[in-house]
């Protein structure tokens, strides 16, 4: 996946105008300037389209002031082993409050305790349906679950940025960034790839997948939400990708219902506001290589302690790395953390993908 090419032209998000007009995105209070629900979500629409076409950058995406400090702490790390690993704990660092702030798992999986010497075990609130079960990035399966713990699997989502020796002598490009790029998209798009692709495994179990052509309406939200209600399970959250949410400006009935944020250190994340009691949240606003949702695709899921669990073993850790010991004529750092997952409740995940 491509990551994107800012223009020369742009600004942060808080300095940045709307297109065409003199009016900035950010006023004085913080938050997005909008006279209306409906001019808000065209506004959140159209912020959405500046990032992926590089005429704006967030705090957490493409950030050019953040790359060009990362050069400079580059610079000063490479001989020093010391700084070295300092500089490794600080990208571990980053990352994890990424995955705590925008991660997609992390917000509609609930997170559950292991003690240190023992396997993840997940209290089942609804026994006798269908889990999913994961191995990590595209292992996931259907189980029986018929007691009221089950015991999963845990796996590693791991990623090795290495800075090539020359390259950095020749001070080639912006490698920190690019290596920061490749530990995202690895581990944080990575975990967030787990989760929905468990959902996607969750279609037809108990809940039809809904087709639809052309945009994305009412009707089609009403069924999504209806599939997880039918079961007695409360509907929280609606996961769409970048291109459904330009379809919600279209017509004015998604506008009524829309109860939208509009404080921009929100939006940035993702999580824009509520439709129908449902948190609306999408990854149109992440850099591209680090959007996991399909054109088209939606999700609506239940509450994360209906939905599932995931388990984890402290945060991201990194470990130095020499290239010598493998012949290579690099340095970098060894990014790792042991996740375990499961949607303990097929019946709390409804689907819907344009055709």
């Amino acid at each position: 996946m491509r990551k994107v090419q800012l223009k020369s032209s742009a600004s942060h998000m808080t300095e940045a105008r709307f297109r065409n007009s003199n009016e900035r995105i950010v006023g004085n209070d913080g938050h997005i300037n909008a006279g209306s629900n409906r001019e808000v979500l065209e506004r959140l629409v159209e912020i959405a389209g500046m990032v992926q076409a590089g005429e704006i950058y967030t705090d957490l995406a493409n950030n050019p002031e953040v790359a060009r400090t990362n050069r400079e702490i580059l610079e000063e790390a490479f001989n020093d082993p010391t700084k070295w690993a300092e500089l490794g704990s600080g990208l571990a660092g980053e990352l994890q409050e990424r995955l705590l702030r925008e991660g997609f798992l992390r917000f509609l999986l609930a997170r559950a305790d292991l003690q240190e010497g023992s396997l993840p075990r997940f209290r089942i609130r609804t026994p006798n349906v269908k889990a999913i079960m994961s191995r990590g990035i595209g292992t996931h399966w259907a189980q029986n679950v018929r007691d009221r713990y089950v015991t999963t699997e845990e796996f590693a989502l791991t990623a090795t940025p290495e800075v090539d020796i020359l390259e950095m002598h020749q001070g080639s490009g912006d490698l920190l960034e690019d290596k920061l790029s490749e530990a995202y998209e690895a581990i944080f798009a990575g975990e967030d790839r787990v989760v929905t692709g468990m959902f996607r495994a969750t279609a037809g179990i108990y809940n039809a997948p809904i087709y639809f052509t052309g945009a994305f309406t009412p009707t089609v939200l009403q069924g999504l939400r209806q599939n997880v209600t039918d079961w007695v399970l409360p509907a929280r959250t609606l996961l769409l990708a970048n291109d459904v949410l330009s379809d919600l400006v279209v017509g004015n009935d998604f506008s009524t219902w829309f109860d939208p944020v509009t404080k921009y250190e929100i939006v940035q994340t993702g999580r824009i506001g509520q439709l129908l009691g449902l948190d609306i949240i999408t990854d149109g606003y992440r850099e591209p290589n680090l959007q996991v949702l399909e054109r088209g695709e939606v999700f609506v899921t239940s509450d994360p302690i209906h939905t599932g669990a995931y388990t984890d073993r402290g945060p991201v850790t990194s470990t130095p790395v020499e290239g010598a010991t493998k012949g290579k004529n690099t340095r970098g750092w060894h990014l790792n953390e042991y996740l375990s997952v499961i949607v303990s409740n097929a019946k709390a995940v409804s689907t819907a993908k344009r055709i």
